[in-house]
């Protein structure tokens, strides 16, 4: 069945094509960057030419106009014929292609060689699935091209391959996800083999629109330049030289059929395989050093320059050279007086794990596998003390030297002298002092010696933190030595509260002293005013008596009968009744209340 020559029918299919390519961008370019799979992000870069080439060809069928109508009349937006277009389709293919192949090394370079992160197992199952699932889409929509008409759509060929080169790269990728489980070395050999056809495509877009700029290109000029001849020889059947002396026949018209051009291509073929080899094995001479490395260069064994920053280098190819990579920036830990437990214990996990949950660790449990025990100064005390010592390798080119060339194996050299500081410190102390004393102050002053023990011996290696996971008494003697422990505790208690009694009682004493000493003063103070008062009276009274002596007496003398006579009863006599020579008149009648006598 052959589609109509009609855009509204062929225009719909390659709309699909480029969603369908955009789509597999989206998804392979997350999966690479999320899970740093390096295959998938390459991947995702040849999708993208990809669908910039299908997405040019759409616009151009849709601006081409139907052979039933003036070849001169256009049916889309555009102002230009498609022949006067061709050069701008070459132009966007080519810049497309080299900015992708830019931004592809930069993030290469930034995130080192092409060595990828193993994905989760329940990703990888999806990702795998999927992949092969898509398989079935992308047949689908090659076989829709295959039945266009060459006359509406001229890039059909050129389509139908872009279509199996998205079949075979997306069937490789789940090929290499579900393999991953089994082969460590498949992501990397897959994403070797996916960066050389996405920079050979790169290359011959960028190359074809630079000839085009040189000479006329041969190729119809009605097309949109979407084909490649590296994408010729491998999908245009399942035999590549035979797709390889197809191309050369139709577009160079020599035919590699004949006897001599057999005989040709076989004297030719071992100068063409060893030149393949040669140029294979010169790319070993390559190497990319990530930003969390350090590297060295070696040529016949022996360290040629100075270190290598991150950034491409090259060596010798191998094996007369080799590059060692070393990360400085991964800090790295080290059990100081323990051996790790190869799975959690009872009381938590291993020390060395990383998790920020708090965990209760006990004296009377182990905290390790086996557990070392120091001789305090007083040689008759032991300690066990679990410690954890973070270093990296030193990042200064001078120091990370030392750490590859100056020690065999600097690691196992700073944890002895760290358990060497560890007995130090602790020789001429009790176990008292050791747990009394501050945690931090004592873990500072173990880095510190650990510290300048790597500097001084030129190790190539720096302390970041060392972390005092715990201090305690050995497990047999745990178990007594909290008893003792508990015995001070509550005599200390009673200590306490003795003084807390005897706080109490000498507060409330000095409370009454000072409310009776409160109480004395107030009474003083009154007394003081009563006696002041006093005075001033006196001194009135005085002052008065000099003014008139005859009249303060009377009043004196009144007021003090007043005051004599107050709630008394009392007769007053008339003195006339004296003068009658004592004769008086009584009444003898009840008094009422405190009436006076009335005489006559």
């Amino acid at each position: 069945m052959i589609l109509k020559n009609t855009a509204q029918e062929s225009a719909p299919l390659l709309r699909a094509l480029v969603i369908a390519l955009l789509a597999a961008c989206l998804a392979t370019g997350f999966l690479g960057l999320r899970f740093h799979f390096i295959p998938a992000t390459v991947l995702s870069v040849a999708f993208v030419i990809n669908g910039c080439a299908s997405w040019l060809t759409y616009r151009a069928r849709c601006a081409r106009p139907s052979p039933s109508t003036n070849p001169d009349v256009m049916t889309g937006n555009d102002d230009l014929p498609a022949e006067r277009k061709t050069p701008a389709h070459r132009l966007t293919l080519a810049t497309v292609s080299a900015f992708a192949a830019i931004v592809l090394g930069l993030h290469l370079m930034q995130h080192g060689a092409l060595a990828s992160e193993p994905l989760p197992e329940i990703i990888g199952n999806w990702v795998g699935g999927l992949a092969l699932a898509s398989m079935l889409p992308w047949f689908a929509i090659g076989r829709l091209l295959r039945e266009l008409d060459a006359d509406a759509v001229p890039e059909k060929a050129a389509l139908d391959r872009i279509t199996r080169e998205a079949l075979a790269l997306s069937t490789l990728l789940g090929a290499t996800v579900l393999a991953s489980r089994w082969l460590s070395l498949a992501p990397l050999w897959a994403a070797h083999a996916f960066l050389i056809w996405v920079l050979l495509i790169a290359v011959e877009y960028v190359a074809r629109f630079l000839w085009g700029l040189i000479t006329a290109s041969a190729e119809p000029q009605s097309r949109v330049p979407v084909e490649l001849y590296s994408r010729q020889i491998v999908f245009s059947g399942w035999n590549p030289l035979i797709n390889a002396m197809r191309l050369v026949e139709d577009h160079f018209g020599v035919s590699l059929r004949s006897s001599w051009a057999i005989t040709f291509v076989k004297r030719a073929a071992p100068t063409i395989g060893g030149a393949l080899l040669l140029l294979f094995w010169a790319t070993t001479s390559i190497c990319v050093v990530r930003l969390d490395q350090l590297a060295v260069r070696e040529h016949f064994g022996r360290r040629a320059g100075a270190a290598l920053e991150p950034g491409l280098h090259f060596k010798l190819p191998w094996p007369l050279g080799r590059v060692r990579y070393f990360p400085v920036k991964t800090v790295f830990s080290k059990p100081i007086g323990f051996v790790e437990a190869d799975e959690p214990l009872p009381d938590g996990p291993s020390p060395a794990a990383t998790g920020d949950t708090p965990r209760v660790l006990l004296w009377t449990q182990p905290h390790g596998r086996e557990e070392f025990a120091l001789v305090l100064g007083t040689q008759t005390e032991l300690l066990a003390v679990n410690a954890i010592l973070f270093y990296r390798i030193d990042n200064d080119p001078e120091r990370f030297l030392d750490y590859v060339y100056g020690a065999q194996n600097a690691e196992e050299a700073l944890s002895a002298f760290a358990h060497r500081a560890l007995m130090e410190l602790t020789r001429d102390r009790s176990l008292e002092q050791v747990l009394a004393t501050r945690r931090d102050a004592f873990a500072r002053e173990l880095e510190s010696a650990v510290a300048e023990y790597a500097r001084t011996n030129r190790l190539g290696l720096e302390v970041v933190d060392l972390a005092l996971v715990n201090l305690h008494p050995p497990i047999d003697a745990a178990a007594d030595y909290l008893d003792v422990i508990s015995a001070r505790l509550d005599a200390r208690r009673a200590v306490v509260e003795a003084h807390g009694e005897m706080a109490k009682r000498l507060n409330e004493q000095r409370r009454a002293r000072d409310e009776l000493v409160a109480e004395t003063r107030v009474a003083a103070a009154h007394r003081i005013a009563q006696a002041r008062g006093e005075a001033l009276q006196f001194a009135a009274v005085n002052e008065a008596f000099a003014a008139a002596p005859a009249a303060f007496r009377l009043r004196t003398w009144i007021e003090t009968l007043e005051e004599s006579l107050q709630g008394q009863r009392f007769f007053l006599v008339d003195k006339r009744v004296m003068d009658r020579g004592g004769e008086m008149l009584i009444d003898a009648r009840p008094a009422s209340g405190d009436a006076a006598v009335e005489l006559e």
